[in-house]
Order: C-alpha cells, then sequence, then structure tokens
C-alpha cells in the first residue's frame, strides 16, 4: 500500500469523525439546557474510542472541558442527537 494514500485516507476518516463528533455532543449538549437538564456552565468529561478492525489496534482518547459551556453558542443548533447523553462529569 502507498503510504501517502493511507495517511491521507486515515486523515479524512479522522476529520470526518471530528466534525461528526463535535456536531454530535454540541446537539446532545443543546438539547440538555433547552430541556433543564443541565445549566450550561458545569464541565464534561469526553471519551472517544477510535481503531482499525483488520489490525484489531483500538485507541481510547478522554479529555475533560473545563471551560463553561454557553447555551448562546448552542442556540442555534436545535437538531436532536444520537449516540451522546449530556450529563455534567462526576469525576
Amino acid at each position: 500500500m502507498n503510504d501517502e494514500t493511507f495517511n491521507l485516507s486515515i486523515r479524512k476518516f479522522l476529520r470526518v469523525v471530528g466534525v461528526n463528533s463535535q456536531r454530535e455532543i454540541e446537539q446532545a449538549v443543546a438539547k440538555a439546557i433547552a430541556g433543564g437538564a443541565i445549566a450550561g456552565t458545569e464541565s464534561f468529561s469526553r471519551t472517544s474510542n477510535v481503531g482499525n478492525r483488520g489490525t484489531k489496534a483500538e485507541r481510547q482518547v478522554r479529555r475533560r472541558n473545563y471551560a463553561p459551556i454557553g447555551s448562546s453558542c448552542l442556540a442555534a443548533r436545535s437538531e436532536t442527537a444520537t449516540g451522546f447523553s449530556a450529563r455534567p462529569s462526576d469525576r
């Protein structure tokens, strides 16, 4: 396999994962704020699993967002999220 082609395909995949994940997280938080489940000032833990089935390689990345989430920046995103639950971190 050509290394350059392989690297470009991985980067394209990760770009799609990043954009879609960000959108779903923002939608889930906006829905939780609108529903009164959270105030929008909490910090959240984020976890992402990325893997490659062919080699059974898997990497888990965990990060914590310490910045308060303002509802004004999420107001434009009113679609229903799937796959994510917006709950404050208890860590």
